[in-house]
């Protein structure tokens, strides 16, 4: 299904739901992992781009048990079936995600929600961002096998910061975002960066 199947959804949610209702987003569950198959059965090298994507997309995040440790087996869904919990690859990712989504105002939700706003993608990709007063969060995904050169926006101008490598990011309209093969980018907006420079500016 194209990526852009997102659009419609959350178009249903805005008309389905009133407005300050927190619906859940995930990639798995115990319904889901038992009877559809696990997500790398059903995502594949996809994996980490969707748990991104549900992760900061307006809405509550949910991680199935196991996710952080990269489950790879369907569980048995009226049984007692444990989880390996020797090794947790994914902890690091999962808690990056998590601990943005709970502290950063632009991915406030409810009655504080943030302004969302699509950027243009190719099929294989989906790029947002989400905006509360001067705080922004920009989220692009890429489900191609090939990286993706995502133009931006003038509304994405400004100095950023990759939430997973730490990088200071400047982005300028016309400029690209690129974007690996099966990969994912996220940009915390460096609010006091901006605000130095145009004091600078200024001569202040």
């Amino acid at each position: 299904q194209p990526l852009s199947d997102v659009d419609a959804y959350l178009a249903a949610e805005r008309v389905k739901y009133p407005p300050g209702v927190y619906l859940m987003h995930f990639t798995s569950n115990h319904d889901v992992n038992s009877w559809d198959g696990t997500e790398y059965e059903r995502l594949g090298a996809n994996v980490l781009p969707f748990a991104v994507l549900s992760a900061l997309l307006p809405g509550m995040p949910l991680v199935y048990s196991g996710q952080e440790a990269a489950l790879r087996k369907r569980l048995a869904f009226f049984d007692r079936d444990p989880i390996d919990w020797q090794d947790f690859p994914l902890q690091e990712f999962y808690t990056r995600l998590l601990q943005l989504n709970k502290r950063h105002p632009a991915l406030h939700n409810g009655t504080l929600a943030s302004r969302f706003e699509r950027l243009p993608t190719p099929p294989a990709a989906y790029a947002f961002v989400r905006r509360h007063g001067a705080a922004a969060v920009l989220t692009a995904i890429n489900t191609a096998p090939t990286p993706l050169l995502l133009p931006l926006p003038a509304t994405a101008a400004g100095h950023w910061s990759d939430v997973f490598s730490g990088a200071r990011v400047e982005l300028r309209a016309g400029l690209e975002l690129t974007v690996d093969a099966h990969g994912w980018r996220v940009l915390e907006r460096v609010v006091n960066e901006e605000c130095n420079s145009r004091v600078a500016a200024a001569g202040g």
